[in-house]
């Protein structure tokens, strides 16, 4: 079962047992609560509104149907959702990555490790290659990618050029609910817990753009990077620095003020450099 079916049958059994107990029915929210992008979420949900468990609106907000198939007010089953190995090993090589070692991986002895099959692992290790969070030796398998601090200036100046450039393309695409949904997301100060991030504007700006060569370098060199800033950014100063920004970028953008959105979105990215630092000297130490 992949994330978007995991995600339609959740949110099936929930209101089949009239019990949906979720934020809001959008893409940010349902992306946050999930943890995944925007893409597994929309299948789910235009899977459900074609079988009728969702109604679309005009404004194309989702609520649940006024009467959805087989609602039967049954207790909660919710299906199991498998580990997300992807996440758990690309953890465990991010940190060997960080200091330094270049070591090829033992299939064997990672799926023992891990407890589990060497085809997963397999496929895991594909899809990560695919990232650039190991690399794929021919002939001789796979090996950690290790850290070298000119690629994170390299892939941060291009960052910051294509990203600034997919706010351009998206400006006209943009959606003012989608916008106030994540800038509700991102909050520096909350009353009764630690600040909240969701980076889920950055994906947003890609795909709004609609450029494919944009987004073709984001999912081919991205992948790495975006495991290193998720694990760099931890400590609840910086979540709040950087949540902070977002809500700026976000404001701008409602605003339509593009020159503001653009200047503080290059300074928000070219943060990530400095904060990278403090987790490499904390990983050496």
């Amino acid at each position: 079962m992949n994330m978007a079916e995991f995600i339609q049958r959740d949110l099936e059994s929930r209101i089949r047992a009239n019990n949906l107990d979720l934020p809001a029915l959008s893409l940010p929210a349902l992306a946050r609560h999930y943890q995944v992008s925007f893409t597994p979420v929309r299948r789910a949900l235009k899977k459900l509104v074609e079988e009728g468990f969702l109604t679309q609106l005009d404004n194309r907000r989702i609520k649940v149907a006024a009467n959805p198939p087989d609602k039967d007010n049954s207790p909660l089953n919710r299906p199991v959702l498998p580990p997300r190995w992807e996440d758990v090993i690309a953890h465990e090589l991010l940190l060997m990555s960080l200091r330094g070692q270049a070591d090829f991986l033992r299939e064997e002895a990672m799926a023992a490790h891990f407890g589990i099959g060497r085809m997963l692992l397999r496929q895991t290790f594909s899809r990560l290659a695919g990232m650039g969070v190991i690399e794929h030796v021919p002939r001789r398998g796979w090996r950690i990618r290790p850290f070298e601090e000119r690629d994170l200036h390299s892939f941060l100046e291009i960052r910051e050029l294509l990203e600034i450039q997919a706010l351009r393309s998206a400006r006209e695409n943009l959606e003012a609910p989608v916008l106030q949904q994540l800038q509700a997301a991102n909050e520096p100060l909350t009353p009764d817990g630690p600040p909240r991030i969701d980076n889920s504007l950055h994906a947003y700006f890609i795909e709004r753009a609609g450029n494919r060569f944009i987004s073709s370098f984001f999912s081919q060199n991205g992948g790495y990077f975006r495991w290193l800033f998720d694990n760099a950014t931890l400590e609840a100063h910086l979540i709040a620095e950087m949540a902070c920004e977002h809500a700026a970028i976000l404001k701008a953008s409602l605003d339509r003020d593009w020159a503001t959105a653009e200047s503080i979105l290059s300074k928000h990215i070219r943060a990530q450099g400095a904060i990278v630092q403090q987790l490499i000297a904390k990983v050496s130490g």
